[in-house]
């Protein structure tokens, strides 16, 4: 009688236990699905700002390519002014 007594018990606290375990998994389940709603929501900020910081490096190496084409004329120009002058 005593056995079955214990082995009752054991068994209530066993579901317990299981019922414990089901909420903290749903607890659990909860917390991440918001975690990594965030966790969304910060990379698409970040795809944002990269796709706009890719816009300003292409509008640099344009400027820069320009700048460039313009310093090779003036000193193509000043060298062929120096050569005049020399000869």
């Amino acid at each position: 009688m005593e056995v079955e007594a214990r082995l009752f018990r054991l068994e209530e606290r066993t579901e317990n236990i299981q019922r414990d375990v089901a909420e903290i998994k749903a607890e659990i389940k909860t917390e991440v699905r918001a975690d990594l709603r965030r966790l969304d929501a910060k990379i698409d900020a970040v795809k944002d700002s990269l796709s706009s910081l890719a816009q300003k490096v292409a509008s640099s190496e344009v400027s820069i390519i320009k700048w460039m084409i313009g310093t090779a004329i003036a000193l193509t120009a000043l060298a062929f002014g120096i050569g005049k002058f020399v000869s």
